[in-house]
Formats: C-alpha cells, structure tokens, sequence
C-alpha cells in the first residue's frame, strides 16, 4: 500500500474527515460505483457530512489519495489509491486488481472477477428449483384432470362440429337436387305438347296450378 507521509501542520479536524472517508471506502472493498451518479451522495449520507465533503474529496483527489469519475454534477465512482495510514488496519488492494465494488444503488457488494453471467444462471437454477419444490403435489393433480377434461370437451366439441358440416353438406346437396329437377320440370311445363295440338301444359293449366308452381319455384333456394 502506498504510504506517503501526510504533512505535520494540517488540522486534526480535517485528518480526521480523511480517516472517516478512507476508512469508508476501505469498508466497501476500496471503491464506490453508482451507475447513477450518487456515489458522493451515499458518503455523504453514510458520515452524515456536508457539502464541504465534495470540496474535501477535490483535495483528496489532488493529493493522491483518490480517483474520482466525476460526468458534470454525477459522481460515478470514487476508488481508494492511498490511505496515507490512515484509518483503520483493514486490508485493501491498491495494487491494480479489480477490487470488490460497493453499490451505491442499493445492491450487495459483489467482487469484479465474479463471472455475473454464471451467477445469474446459477441464482435461476435455484429459485426454479425452489418453486417447483413448493408446488402442492394435490395442485399439481388438479391440474392435470382440468387439463384431460379440457381436452375431452375439445375433442367432443370437434365431433360435433364435423357432424353437423355433414350434416349442412347434406342438406345443400338435397337443395341442389331438388331445384335442378323442379328446373327441369319448369323446361318441360313451356315446351310445346305435340299431342295437345303445340300449346304447352303451363297454359294448359289451372290458374290456381300455375300459382301453385310459381310459389314453389320462388322458395326453393338457388344453390
């Protein structure tokens, strides 16, 4: 660790302030990140300092004993380069590795050559295990005969559907039938009779005949 002799004549107030920011970040592995920006915030809040904390951590940052990712008024990391042996004895690597990284947003400290992926997978692998584990084997059983009944009413359903299609291919071939031969009959009724001297039978007919044929023409559908 980097130990460079801090001046004789500073005030013990500010030394102190030092120590309390030194010994923060030692207590979060050695840096804060915030993909927010608040970092400075969460120290602030966490020593319970001012806006002369910003100033200060300037200062720090000028002698060394900082590095800051500071966008505008966003300060998105703050990492620990030298305590200048202050604080307490915890040990903090500042020797270039990837230090563990305390959240300022709330999330646990986690060490930078954690492979996250493998940890995501790893975390879902025991929360489907889990909620599997939990399942009442009786809901489970419900659910499988609301399943099969499901598929019974589906394939009844199906049935039905399929007898009444032939059931309307049926009927409509009837209807086809029956208009072809009343067309037929119509064709016959104008032809001209040889044997009734060349009138043909519809004026041969009743008046109440023709009428009758008329209707039955006009309620046969046309298919």
């Amino acid at each position: 660790m980097n130990t460079m002799a801090r001046p004789d004549n500073w005030r013990g107030s500010d030394l102190r302030t030092r120590s309390e920011v030194v010994n923060y970040l030692k207590q979060h592995g050695g840096a804060v990140v915030s993909s927010s920006g608040l970092a400075a915030g969460q120290m602030r809040d966490a020593l319970g300092k001012g806006r002369a904390l910003g100033q200060l951590l300037g200062e720090m940052e000028a002698d060394g004993m900082i590095e800051r990712d500071v966008r505008g008024r966003r300060t998105f990391s703050i990492r620990l380069l030298d305590d200048w042996s202050l604080g307490d004895d915890t040990t903090v690597d500042l020797t270039g590795t990837q230090p563990a990284v305390s959240q300022a947003d709330g999330a646990p400290s986690i060490p930078g050559d954690v492979d996250l992926t493998a940890l995501a997978e790893a975390l879902l692998g025991v929360v489907l295990r889990k909620a599997t584990a939990t399942v009442d084997s009786g809901v489970l059983d419900r659910l499988r005969t609301a399943l099969a009944e499901a598929k019974q009413d589906y394939s009844e359903l199906r049935s039905r559907c399929e007898l009444e299609t032939q059931r309307a291919d049926a009927a409509e071939e009837q209807v086809r039938i029956l208009s072809h031969n009343i067309e037929q009959i119509k064709r016959e009724i104008d032809k001209p009779r040889r044997g009734g001297g060349g009138v043909p039978i519809a004026e041969r007919i009743s008046a109440s005949e023709r009428r009758l044929l008329d209707n039955l023409m006009r309620e046969v559908p046309k298919g």
